[in-house]
């Protein structure tokens, strides 16, 4: 099963952002050293601790640089984003996280070792009009670029859907749902 949030805490209910960032910062330590942390966090929690883990991840990295931020420095939460929001009760930004898979298949081909963020990055940061990753080469320009433009569209609108959750103006920081999460799978 994992190490539980009432393990964790040792048995004191997260109430604030403090008491937050204080579990973060212990479920981040089981997965230190090593190849693909994400994945040694995930085998040594129990799944109300990954969702809260990934909740907190995403939230932080949304305050930081938005939906762009959240998917693109390693990516290696993105396989696990889905659930974690339809955990979470966030089913209007769940939806729209998933539109992303219409526009652009291979986003969601988690079998490659470089995961989904690869294409991404390519779509994002890099040069689109001449991209390295072999999945989406066999796209042409004006293709790349429709893809690029639709892809920035549901970036808009999942920014836009999150900030009124996660925005830092949001009941407790962004962190209420969260907060509710643990306080109603304690």
């Amino acid at each position: 099963m994992g190490r539980t949030l009432q393990e964790l805490t040792q048995g004191q209910v997260p109430r604030t952002v403090d008491d937050l960032d204080a579990l973060y910062k212990k479920i981040e330590k089981l997965g230190r050293w090593g190849w693909n942390p994400i994945e040694k966090i995930k085998k040594k929690v129990s799944s109300e601790v990954f969702t809260v883990y990934l909740g907190m991840d995403m939230i932080t990295k949304y305050q930081a640089g938005g939906w762009f931020y959240v998917l693109t420095p390693d990516g290696s939460i993105v396989p696990y984003i889905s659930d974690a929001l339809t955990q979470l009760e966030l089913h209007e930004i769940e939806e729209t996280f998933c539109q992303r898979y219409s526009i652009l298949p291979e986003l969601a081909d988690f079998t490659e070792t470089e995961c989904i963020h690869a294409p991404m990055n390519v779509l994002l940061f890099e040069d689109i009009l001449s991209p390295n990753d072999k999945r989406l080469r066999h796209y042409n320009k004006e293709e790349r670029i429709r893809i690029f433009k639709e892809f920035s569209e549901v970036i808009k609108q999942l920014d836009a859907q999150s900030e009124q959750v996660w925005g830092k103006e949001a009941p407790e920081e962004g962190f209420a749902g969260l907060l509710r999460y643990i306080e109603k799978h304690y």
